[in-house]
């Protein structure tokens, strides 16, 4: 019916971002205070405050199988953490610049991010390490999103173009053109389109 069931306060800044876990029992948010929260979803209770990172943090995603969360801060790190503890597991180096996202692929292994430096990266999840950098953007690269069967990459850039690339060969397919900066970007459920 519309009605407010829960008000989260924890947070002492501004909220950058929020998800559900994939099981629907928790809720992940980031924000401009440094720190991200676990609630539960059922009654709204603060269940773990993850602190790690030393500036604004502009995104945080659930890994596939709900066990771990992925933190992307202006600090110029990602952070990889398990959800049982307030422990990081990953802390991911090697932008130059704050990170604007990260994502999980499809199977959990690996992530991506995006950064201030013009770069994405692709990481392994399984031990932190850099898989491959991309180093193709003339501007800052704002989202990196997995396609659904994890084979391919699409960045987006303040530049005005989306990247589709190989994630198996780390090549570039195609490029779509824009005529100003490009946001966020979104994989149809099948894979054929890009939005």
């Amino acid at each position: 019916n519309g009605s407010k069931l829960r008000v989260l306060n924890g947070h002492s800044e501004r909220v950058t971002g929020i998800e559900w876990s994939p099981d629907g029992t928790k809720i992940a948010t980031s924000s401009l205070d440094h720190t991200a929260i676990i609630w539960s979803a059922i009654d709204g209770s603060n269940l773990m405050t993850l602190k790690g990172h030393s500036s604004y943090i502009n995104s945080i995603k659930w890994s596939p199988d709900g066990t771990k969360l992925i933190t992307a801060s202006l600090d110029e790190t990602a952070i990889i953490w398990s959800v049982t503890d307030s422990i990081p597991l990953f802390t991911l180096r090697g932008h130059a610049l704050g990170l604007w996202s990260a994502r999980w692929s499809p199977d959990g292994t690996k992530v991506a991010t995006a950064s201030n430096d013009k770069t994405a990266a692709l990481w392994s999840a399984v031990d932190g390490t850099n898989i491959q950098t991309i180093t193709v953007h003339t501007g800052i690269v704002h989202a990196v999103e997995w396609s659904p069967d994890g084979t391919k990459l699409a960045t987006s850039s303040v530049d005005g173009s989306v990247i589709v690339w190989s994630v198996k060969t780390g090549k570039k397919l195609f490029t779509l053109h824009e005529n100003s900066a490009v946001g966020d970007i979104q994989w149809s459920p099948d894979g054929t389109k890009l939005a």
